[in-house]
């Protein structure tokens, strides 16, 4: 985790994605922005801790939208409804 960490910091430009938590988080730490999309089937509490952020601990996924002026676009949805 450090050195993926070190290495996302020398980048302005990144977003760190990754699934199989069984909720959904947007984390912002250290400058770096992550996005944890799996909450498909099972369910598990979540929690922010030191973080900033959101967290959803229900079923759901993310849709990520790049514009073509390289804008990302998250919504983090449950039952087709938006909830961040």
């Amino acid at each position: 985790i450090a050195r993926v960490n070190t290495l996302a910091q020398e980048h302005d430009r990144l977003l760190l994605v990754s699934g199989h938590d069984h909720n959904m988080q947007y984390l912002f730490s250290n400058g770096i922005p992550q996005i944890i999309s799996g909450s498909g089937s099972k369910t598990s509490p979540t929690y922010l801790g030191k973080n900033n952020g959101f967290t959803y601990g229900e079923n759901g996924y993310v849709k990520l939208s790049i514009l073509e002026d390289k804008e990302v676009i998250a919504d983090f949805k449950s039952n087709n409804q938006t909830v961040f």
